[in-house]
């Protein structure tokens, strides 16, 4: 088997079993002047000639969805340390990849015009992290070199919402979220069982302005430890314990008409709750005391595993405030619920 992938030439394979989230190696390149070949540039500025240049792991090839991810861990005058993490489970014989993507912005005249890496989902090219559209930056950006982070959010002044998934709730993905195109099916789901009336969570929202201009920036939302509480893919209560999904922290896009619930005079940006599905008889409801702040409520009892639901129509106005929340949006319900109310306007 060795001797068949030895024959491509130019790859990184696997002699042992790692499991998705451990500690495949542990890098250093050097950071050397006008090297071209097989070195990419240091910077984002054109005018840099400061180049990473690699060791074995030079040899890696690039994939759309590759199996590891590697993060910096320190940085001097004349080189960087990484550490290579599994993003999935990587077996005996498995080829060893990355995304060439997180790590160049403009690729440099490295780009891969035809993509060989048959990934299910292909991107088709490799133009660097600058070349990806705007869902595909987000989904990978939690991978993504410290430098595109900074360079990203300063192109796109974007703001963001950060948030952590509390005890007693997790999330659950139908799609994998390591693909391209993936986590655009999540749905916030039980953590442990809950009996009607518990409280299955406290939270506070953050308040913006549309006559302030605050909604023409992008909105973005980082789960900084999804890694600890992400209970894979399935229907259903089709799972009984967190999976894990490779990284601690996830970023995704949100779209205020969708994300968002809007009052007579402001917008509510929320935080890990924008995964709650809609149902017309929702595993639970929503009381605010304030403003800002709210409790979540079982209706009925739930098992670990299963979704977590409110109801967009009727349930999210503010007592407290007297206010109700304004239609943004409309859509076909899918819950199935005995008394569907097809049609919701939310």
């Amino acid at each position: 088997m060795f001797g068949s992938l030895l024959a491509l030439c130019r790859c990184l394979f696997a002699t042992t079993n790692f499991p998705k989230g451990s500690l495949v190696y542990q890098g250093r390149c050097s950071l050397v002047e006008n090297v071209l070949n097989f070195t990419l540039r240091d910077s984002d500025d054109e005018a840099c000639t400061r180049r990473q240049f690699y060791g074995f792991d030079g040899f890696m090839n690039h994939s759309c969805a590759p199996n590891l991810h590697c993060p910096g861990t320190e940085r001097a005058a004349d080189h960087m340390l990484y550490d290579a993490h599994a993003v999935r489970d990587i077996a005996v014989g498995d080829e060893i990849t990355c995304d060439y993507s997180v790590l160049d912005y403009e690729c440099d005249g490295h780009a891969i015009e035809v993509c060989g890496c048959g990934a299910p989902r292909c991107r088709g090219s490799m133009k660097g992290f600058k070349g990806l559209p705007l869902a595909e930056q987000v989904r990978v950006l939690h991978h993504a070199d410290a430098e595109l982070v900074e360079h990203f959010m300063g192109a796109t002044n974007a703001y963001i919402y950060e948030t952590k998934l509390l005890d007693g709730v997790g999330l659950a993905c139908d799609d994998d979220m390591d693909a391209p195109g993936g986590g655009s099916s999540c749905r916030l789901v039980a953590a442990k069982d809950f009996e009607p009336g518990d409280v299955v969570f406290k939270n506070k929202c953050v308040l913006m302005y549309p006559e302030k201009g605050d909604l023409d920036k992008m909105l973005l939302l980082r789960v900084s430890n999804l890694g600890e509480r992400f209970f894979g893919r399935g229907g259903l209560g089709s799972v009984a314990e967190p999976v894990g999904c490779g990284t601690p922290s996830r970023y995704f896009l949100l779209e205020p008409d969708h994300h968002c619930i809007h009052r007579p005079t402001h917008v509510e940006v929320i935080g890990f709750d924008i995964f709650m599905d809609h149902s017309c008889e929702p595993t639970t409801s929503q009381e605010y005391t304030s403003s800002t702040d709210y409790t979540v409520y079982a209706t009925r009892a739930m098992k670990v595993g299963e979704a977590i639901t409110c109801d967009y129509e009727q349930g999210l106005g503010n007592a407290a405030e007297g206010t109700a929340s304004l239609e943004t949006t409309k859509f076909q319900c899918l819950c199935d619920a005995a008394t569907c109310r097809g049609l919701i306007r939310a």
